[in-house]
């Protein structure tokens, strides 16, 4: 089995083959990373970034690992995109629109649990940082390397981050859940339910259709229009 930087190099040279494989092995990874910080516009993201991987909008400069440049450059489309609402919220205001309206929710993932629901709204109220860190470490099993690459951050600060990232979720889950089994159910295991999420049900997958570079005739072609197919969800971790 071919490994996914291999893979990566076969696709930019046109082999479409390449490509479909790279996105059913990470597309749903990407999605869910999106469906934590704007859910409404998580596929549209997803696509940008593997768009981006394929055309090189990133440099590849010998990655720790494919998943830490894919998550680099899925770091990249999300704060891309939060600066463009930042500019249409202010023009809101100079219009004196309501800013609140253009927002996107948080996150509407389907938890199955009540526990997993708590703990998605625990998630929502991290800064995105150390949200984006515990997500790789627990839902991508990523070392603290490549969280760093893909942060780019000194492991030193990732394992900070980390730790401090615990700290606020276990503040948010007490201060969220009140007095109840649901809570003290998950304060029990915080590792265990965190990981629990790794597949949220709403969790789809698209077939193939993104252009490398070569056979495109546009290094920025439009993000519809990109066929999907069902899903392939692969295994499912459950909490211990």
């Amino acid at each position: 089995m071919m490994d996914e930087l291999a893979l990566l190099h076969a696709w930019r040279a046109g082999d479409t083959a390449a490509g479909d494989e790279v996105v059913r092995r990470y597309y749903s990874r990407v999605l869910r990373y999106f469906e934590l910080r704007a859910n409404s516009s998580a596929e549209d993201l997803t696509q940008r970034t593997f768009l981006a991987c394929v055309h090189g909008k990133l440099s590849l400069r010998e990655p720790v690992s494919f998943r830490a440049y894919l998550f680099a450059i899925a770091r990249h489309v999300y704060q891309d995109r939060q600066r463009k609402l930042a500019r249409n919220e202010v023009a809101l205001r100079r219009l004196g629109a309501d800013a609140a309206d253009v927002r996107t929710s948080v996150s509407v993932v389907i938890a199955r649990k009540h526990e997993q629901r708590l703990l998605l709204r625990a998630l929502a109220t991290l800064p995105d940082d150390l949200a984006s860190a515990l997500q790789m470490y627990y839902w991508e099993d990523m070392r603290t390397a490549e969280i760093g690459a893909a942060l780019d951050i000194p492991k030193s600060t990732v394992t900070s981050r980390l730790a401090r990232a615990r700290e606020l979720l276990h503040a948010a889950i007490v201060e969220l859940g009140k007095r109840s089994d649901t809570r003290d159910a998950l304060l029990s295991n915080v590792d265990g339910w965190t990981r629990s999420l790794a597949e949220p049900a709403s969790i789809r997958s698209p077939g193939a259709g993104i252009a490398p570079p070569e056979s495109s005739g546009n290094r920025n072609p439009p993000e519809s229009g990109i066929p999907t197919r069902n899903p392939d969800r692969g295994s499912t971790r459950n909490a211990t």
